[in-house]
């Protein structure tokens, strides 16, 4: 190899880890920024379960079109928590992946452009797109797509443009893979699909057959699951083929602003975006200019495809052109007509096709139009980096409603303050007094369901009409980030304060002891029992008077754990002649958090109307099953039912 070839080949080689290590930067970097929602600790915990437990799932968590996802997310996601719990960790493995996809995209574009320079410049400008980068630092399944997906090019550049015809099994396995992570690249078959037509000759029929079969045997633990569930998954797929088709631009707007950069500010929140943008650079026609290049590119890759088909014979050049114009075009052409709502990480299947369209077009520029398209793209790619940066070092510092959430930096903080405190006292549990209390479907409750997974936990709606007073001493934490505490605990011992970000409460985190701040003593029989379990110990009614609100105080004590069921409230007022002249109905603490010895406080608010005559009246309490609507009986001692509610005499006031 002559002096020159051996500068240029190690020349490249540098050039390539300072692209990697720049990749790696991107999206390594202050991990613990990410946000961390609702589906991050779902999927979270499906992984932890199968790393830790060794529970494998053979369904994944459930996605925004009613459909259940497929496991693989979770399996891949086992690897980093059998390591460790952090997911913090885990988020450093989907984003070290990303970076592995980067270094791949150089593979694919040597072998595409056979070039070191054009497929240095393609990889770059991977490494640096903004939403590319974004997509690649959060545990969501869609994250994991890209090293799927530039392997699952690879693969199907070999199989149909260099006609390597055993590489049509690794394609079809990374398709299977892709499909498995989001459906999203459901959009990759018809991909696949128009590749096979147009190079059917240069595939051997057998290996089809084999790679069908190993595509069916990928996909046969999800099937099977779900077959045993009653094809719910495949029923809802099913129906949502049949709902009417929205045709607009979303597809092409969404495939825009991902390959660009643009419209990243919208993860600051639609109060916050102004101050994001006041401190970036404002290259909007920067960013367009990257755009232009890459229609241009397609236009090229049609062009030359187009002459191969009208010559009826595939040209290296046309192949390749085919080859990149139908994956841009058929997953954003199969999305303008839609039957769900479309999403920008439905895009993710697309990288790094527009890249190498650029490079496409590179590859045909002379001397001087290729030093001013590389002055421009140099310019695009330096405030991409610097809009990337911002924007994490943004959203890690100022609240963001409406946009990205709360970094997982915060709450694995605040959790593992709150373990430490639970072990050195000795407390039986912790409380998290937040918003909602179902980690099902309730955002703080995932979050901490998952960060205090080891260790015995419950909530408390902080701004419901609970109040939890439990029998032994507890580590408590109050997170209400968007508001002051509605009904802080009393009597209480602080531990620590954990700050968030500007604008946004900081989170408490304190001792309580057994019964703390009860103003009565909680040995005491109860007034009466419904068959549940739970006996009243005390009823009150506060401000009784004609037209405005008054406030029931009611304490109950749980001496038996039921049989699983939700319970809702119902209080009503009667008069002596029986009419019914209001009623608040409440769901109540739920069941499966109950513990013996619990007491919990309702507060109810039960508005009375204005023409309300003033005397004595009736307060009707009683509780009944959801959704069934099944009066819960007050029972005697012996446990036999006596009614139906308690009652409390009350008196209406002027």
């Amino acid at each position: 190899m002559p002096r020159t070839s051996h500068l240029t080949f190690y020349a490249s080689r540098f050039i390539l880890v300072l692209i990697l290590f720049l990749a790696a930067y991107l999206r390594l970097n202050h991990l613990e920024w990410t946000e961390f929602k609702l589906d991050e600790a779902h999927l979270s915990q499906l992984a932890y379960d199968m790393g830790r437990h060794g529970q494998i799932p053979l369904t994944g968590i459930g996605s925004s079109v009613g459909v259940v996802n497929p496991p693989l997310a979770a399996w891949l996601l086992a690897v980093p928590y059998a390591l460790s719990p952090s997911p913090i960790v885990a988020t450093g493995f989907i984003a070290a992946l990303n970076v592995l996809a980067v270094m791949a995209c150089y593979g694919l574009a040597r072998k595409v452009f056979n070039s070191n320079g054009t497929a240095l410049i393609t990889t770059l400008l991977f490494a640096v797109s903004p939403w590319a980068i974004i997509h690649a630092r959060k545990i969501w399944a869609q994250d994991l797509l890209p090293p799927f997906v530039v392997l699952w090019a690879w693969f199907g550049y070999r199989a149909f443009a260099e006609g390597k015809r055993w590489s049509l099994i690794g394609h079809g396995l990374m398709l299977a893979a892709a499909i498995q992570l989001h459906y999203s690249a459901v959009y990759l078959i018809p991909v696949s699909a128009v590749w096979f037509i147009a190079f059917v000759k240069r595939v051997q029929w057998r290996v089809v057959i084999v790679t069908g079969l190993l595509i069916a045997a990928a996909l046969a633990p999800f099937l099977i699951a779900d077959g045993q569930r009653g094809w719910p998954s495949v029923t809802r797929l099913l129906t949502l083929t049949q709902q009417p088709v929205t045709v607009d631009g979303e597809a092409l707007h969404f495939a825009w602003i991902t390959t660009t950069g643009e419209e990243i500010h919208s993860l600051a929140g639609p109060q916050e975006y102004e101050h994001y943008r006041a401190e970036i650079v404002a290259a909007d026609g920067l960013l367009t200019f990257e755009g232009a290049l890459v229609l241009i590119g397609l236009v090229l890759a049609l062009s030359d495809a187009t002459r191969s088909v009208i010559k009826r014979a595939w040209s290296p050049r046309g192949a390749i052109g085919g080859w990149l114009a139908a994956w841009l075009i058929v997953p954003v052409a199969a999305q303008i007509g839609h039957r769900t709502p479309v999403y920008p990480h439905y895009f993710i299947i697309l990288y790094p096709v527009q890249f190498l369209l650029i490079g496409w077009l590179w590859a045909r520029l002379q001397k001087w139009p290729r030093v001013l398209t590389a002055v421009g793209l140099l310019a695009v790619m330096v405030v991409q980096v610097q809009h990337t940066l911002v924007l994490q070092a943004f959203l890690a510092s100022r609240s963001t409603p409406g946009g990205a959430g709360i970094p997982i930096g915060y709450t694995a903080a605040i959790a593992r303050e709150a373990v430490q405190a639970m072990t050195e006292r000795g407390a039986a549990e912790i409380i998290v007094n937040t918003r909602g209390v179902d980690p099902a479907v309730d955002v703080y409750p995932a979050v901490y369901s998952f960060l205090l997974s080891e260790v015995p936990h419950r909530y408390v709606d902080a701004a419901g009409a609970a109040r939890l007073y439990p029998k032994a001493a507890t580590i408590q934490v109050d997170f209400l980030p968007d508001q002051p505490m509605p009904r802080p605990v009393a009597d209480r011992e602080p531990i620590g304060r954990v700050a968030l970000r500007v604008g946004e409460q900081p989170a408490d985190i304190y001792a309580v002891a057994p019964y703390a701040s009860i103003g009565f003593e909680a040995s005491t029989l109860p007034r009466a029992r419904w068959a549940n379990g739970v006996g009243v110990m005390q009823l009150a009614a506060r401000d009784v008077r004609p037209g405005q609100p008054a406030t029931l105080d009611l304490y109950v004590r749980v001496d038996d754990v039921p049989a699983p069921a939700t319970y809702h409230w119902t209080n009503q007022l009667f008069d002596k002649q029986g009419r019914r002249w209001a009623q608040v109905d409440a769901g109540g603490y739920p069941a499966p958090y109950w513990r013996v010895g619990d007491i919990i406080e309702y507060q109810f608010k039960l508005d009375l109307p204005g023409e309300l005559p003033t005397g004595a009246y009736v307060l009707r309490v009683g509780q009944y099953t959801w959704p069934e609507v099944a009066t819960v009986p007050v029972i005697d001692a012996a446990g036999l039912p006596q009614s139906d509610a308690f009652e409390l005499p009350v008196r209406v006031g002027p």
